[in-house]
Parts: C-alpha cells; structure tokens; sequence
C-alpha cells in the first residue's frame, strides 16, 4: 500500500469513526492487525487499524467490548479479594486478546487518536452526540 493510499484510507477512517468513544477505539485496536512490539504506530496507521478492527468485529461487538470492560473495572475497584482481582483482569485482558495488546491499544487510542498532537481526528469536528445508552450513563 502506498503512503498516498494509506493518508486517504486513514482520512477515511477518521472522519468515519472519530465519534467512537475511546474505549470503543481501543478495542477496535485490539481486534486488529495492530503490532504489539516496536515503534509506535502513526495516527494515519491508527486510523486504518482502527477502520480494520470495525470491519473484523462490526459495531454492535465493539460496543459490548467496551461494556463489558468498563463493568470489569469497576468491579475491579470495588474488590478487595486477591484471587478474584485476578479472575478480572484475566477476564478483562481476555477482551483485548491479551495484556500486551490491551496496553497497546489504550495507549494508541489514548496518546495517538486523542492526544494533544492528534491532527486528523481535530480536522473533523465531531458532529453532535450519539445517543448515550443507561449503562453508558450510569458509568
């Protein structure tokens, strides 16, 4: 792919998706093709991973991702039970497909999407509020 293709791929996929939360960010992340070790990826290689990771899981599972992780944490807070801290953050990592990916995808949607340096997700202003879901207003 070449570097003018993946700036329009990456332009693309942010005007698309830049009203996803940033859970929802991280864990179409973490259902794509994103490497683990290395460098930092670039915010148009975000973009497109983030675009791969909605095509892999769809919309509606991304959401229930992003659910279920928020239930997790707060879980998490509210246990003091070391072997059920476990159980959670097992479970919690099993979302992300591994502790490694998990870190790597918060950190990507969190330092890279929506970082102060983030430029594609600033051109594109985002337009209105999706509606917000009980569970989303109860977290």
């Amino acid at each position: 792919m070449t570097s003018t293709q993946t700036a329009r791929d990456a332009d693309t996929a942010a005007r698309t998706y830049r009203n996803l939360h940033i859970g929802e960010l991280e864990v179409a992340l973490a259902a794509s093709d994103m490497p683990t070790t290395g460098s930092r990826v670039s915010e148009e290689q975000a973009w497109v991973f983030v675009a791969q990771g909605v095509q892999r899981l769809g919309l509606a599972t991304i959401r229930e991702r992003d659910t279920a992780a928020r239930q997790l944490t707060a879980r998490l807070l509210d246990t003091k039970d070391r072997t059920t801290c476990r159980a959670l953050e097992r479970a919690y990592n099993a979302l992300f497909g591994g502790a490694r990916r998990e870190v790597q995808a918060r950190n990507t949607a969190g330092l890279t999407l929506h970082g102060p340096h983030a430029q594609l997700i600033h051109r594109y202003p985002r337009t209105g509020s999706r509606p917000t879901s009980p569970a989303r207003r109860a977290a």
